[in-house]
């Protein structure tokens, strides 16, 4: 993180270990050519460094996030073996995605947030800011995700008692 509290850094860095690792996989795993292995491969050893501490350091420029989905286009090309495909279309890149039950980068970003949110207003996590979403006299039953986005963006005097 710099002065100017932005996550570049973190995001190039990352960028360019992930790229030595799916290079790495590349190189000493030829010889496997099963796709759910591959998949399992690219899970466990690319992808988690993108989801490690996200909720923190998550990229927000579209600059950023199309570097970091670029890492994940090459990897799919990998395991589905169609390195010499062009994934240069969202919609087939995302075809691509749900064939191996995947989601983008950026959504996954998206739901790692949400995720962490209903983790703190349920309480189910040691984070003491639960006061800062609601007072305590304004929790409503949470039905459903939708309603934790709704109150996570909207100001609390604006909710009808």
């Amino acid at each position: 993180m710099t002065p100017k509290l932005s996550w570049t850094d973190q995001c190039n860095r990352l960028y360019s270990k992930a790229n030595q690792q799916l290079g790495m996989v590349k190189r000493n795993a030829f010889f496997v050519v099963d796709v759910r292995k591959r998949r399992a491969l690219y899970i466990s050893l690319i992808r988690s460094q993108f989801e490690h501490c996200s909720i923190i350091w998550r990229p927000t420029g579209i600059s950023l996030i199309q570097k970091l989905e670029s890492v994940q286009k090459r990897a799919l090309k990998w395991i589905l073996n169609e390195e010499n495909l062009s994934y240069s279309s969202w919609l087939n890149y995302i075809s691509k995605c749900k064939n191996l039950d995947l989601l983008p980068l950026s959504s996954r970003f998206e739901l790692n947030d949400l995720l962490f949110l209903h983790k703190v207003i349920h309480e189910l996590i040691p984070a003491s800011c639960q006061h800062i979403l609601l007072s305590s006299r304004d929790k409503p039953d949470f039905a459903d995700l939708t309603s934790i986005v709704f109150l996570w963006y909207v100001p609390s005097s604006q909710i009808a008692n």
